[in-house]
């Protein structure tokens, strides 16, 4: 699709000021229409391996092209150096790196939006959350949310919001399953258990 016309396309109907990739997803047709339209585009979470350099002369007219990378590393960040990006930062992983859970006031806001009742007391209901799962693992998460309930709260936080659907029909009646971007970490807040996908 890359190279169908299918990304200048998409950037001449969306417009965007900046194109922000994750872990150096670069597709040379998105990135040159980006910049045909004179958007920003930049990289979060730049994973750029040993293997990358093998495919220099490509990555090379790519990055030429990217006008910041996050690299995860030091090794990634050098690696991006080498391969031609012009401003290269090690910003760790955007995704595990987190300095801070969500704040108090943020995880009883999140219970209150999703109806979650944390009772911390040793005889209180326990809140296991499923965070970041992939649809693949849908049907595994849902046979341990039917083994769990009703004797724990089950909050099922898919990677993809678009999986959510999918997610309700699978999922026991009770789970409560979270269709929205940014609340992963202060369902971690709320939770008793967590089990990452």
């Amino acid at each position: 699709l890359d190279a169908l016309g299918a990304p200048g396309r998409a950037m001449r109907a969306a417009r965007p000021r900046l194109v922000v990739l994750e872990y150096l997803e670069l597709w040379p047709g998105l990135v040159l229409a980006a910049k045909q339209l004179r958007a920003r585009v930049a990289v979060v979470n730049g994973r750029v391996s040993e293997k990358s350099l093998r495919v220099r002369a490509l990555l090379s007219w790519v990055a030429r092209r990217v006008d910041l990378v996050l690299a995860r590393t030091n090794d990634d960040a050098a690696n991006a150096t080498r391969l031609g990006f012009r401003e290269v930062h090690v910003a760790g992983n955007t995704k595990h790196d987190l300095v801070d859970g969500a704040t108090p006031a943020a995880v009883d806001a999140f219970c209150a939006r999703h109806g979650i009742s944390r009772d911390r007391s040793p005889h209180g209901r326990p809140v296991v959350v499923f965070g970041s799962t992939h649809a693949d693992e849908a049907a595994v998460f849902a046979r341990l949310a039917s083994e769990l309930l009703p004797a724990a709260t089950v909050v099922w936080v898919p990677r993809y919001p678009s999986d959510a659907a999918r997610i309700r029909k699978l999922a026991p009646a009770g789970t409560v399953v979270i269709d929205t971007v940014g609340e992963l970490r202060a369902a971690y807040g709320a939770a008793t258990v967590a089990v990452v996908g």
